[in-house]
């Protein structure tokens, strides 16, 4: 395994311990369905961090951020609703 995908491995593992368990302290959701968002989620995460890497970043890490937490509390219609 490579470097970059040993500490994206890394980085997905302790998301997964920590993000899981505050999901489900705090909302009622069977085990298979925080699983499958969680994967969904974190791809998605994944993704456009590494472009954001590899570009030549014109956006501010700050501002994609902001652009993937509202995409991940409302979806994509939220960031369509907020105007970024």
């Amino acid at each position: 395994m490579d470097s970059n995908a040993s500490l994206i491995s890394k980085i997905i593992q302790a998301l997964e311990l920590n993000v899981k368990k505050t999901f489900s302290e705090q909302i009622s959701i069977n085990k298979s369905t925080l699983d499958l968002a969680f994967d969904y989620a974190v791809a998605g995460m994944i993704t456009v961090y590494q472009k954001w890497f590899n570009s030549d970043r014109t956006q501010s890490i700050e501002d994609i951020s902001k652009s993937l937490s509202i995409i991940i509390s409302t979806g994509v219609n939220g960031l369509l609703d907020s105007g970024i």
